[in-house]
């Protein structure tokens, strides 16, 4: 008993002591195999897919209609629209570094995050994820851009990475953008899987012992 006591201490603390690895991985929404959701591992949220929340789908004004469709009932209810902040820390769990865009640093990175969410606008110089966010000035509304560009004469990669602003090229790609939003999925945290790992020592204890009295 006391050698399944001590294993299974240590590899409680060693769970605790692994650090966190930060991703981003595809799962399903509504059906099995749809693929229609990002999950960001390190702030435990789901991310929609642009192909959901596509602006193109909704009449003028078509930003107030999709965010109406948030409310019980609406095709995105238990949904929120994201802020500023929540999109940073989403690139940066999918391994953005969001200070630079840097081609060499990002490209990776931003290439998997686009893929994940859908591209909005592609040519042969670009291809970019955009999604409006919870954030206006004036009568423009911010959009989070997830992109990747080349250089049009020699063909080289030139810049990667989010940048986030009210540029009139969102307002322009507004019709293949969508929305920003993410619902809060909790996992099991370190703390728990220890709780019930060491719970069910007794009970094994006390499965040994019967055994042992037969």
């Amino acid at each position: 008993m006391k050698r399944v006591l001590s294993t299974s201490l240590a590899m409680a603390l060693l769970f605790l002591m692994t650090p966190a690895r930060a991703a981003v991985f595809e799962r399903d929404w509504k059906t099995p195999g749809d693929g229609l959701l990002t999950y960001d591992d390190v702030n435990q949220r789901e991310w929609l897919d642009f192909s959901v929340s596509r602006l193109d789908q909704f009449p003028e004004p078509r930003v107030g209609n999709a965010i109406a469709q948030i409310s019980p009932g609406g095709i995105f209810d238990g949904f929120t629209w994201a802020t500023r902040q929540d999109v940073i820390q989403f690139a940066q769990s999918a391994g953005v570094d969001t200070t630079t865009t840097n081609f060499a640093i990002n490209q990776s990175a931003t290439s998997h995050l686009i893929t994940l969410l859908g591209v909005s606008f592609q040519n042969a110089n670009t291809m970019r994820s955009i999604g409006f966010i919870d954030e206006i000035d004036g009568t423009r509304q911010f959009g989070a851009d997830f992109y990747i560009a080349f250089n049009s004469i020699t063909g080289q990669g030139s810049q990667a990475g989010l940048l986030v602003s009210a540029s009139d090229d969102f307002l322009h790609l507004a019709p293949q953008a969508g929305l920003m939003l993410y619902r809060i999925v909790p996992e099991p945290s370190s703390l728990q899987f220890v709780i019930c790992a060491l719970s069910s020592l007794p009970l094994r204890r006390h499965r040994h012992r019967t055994k042992a009295t037969q």
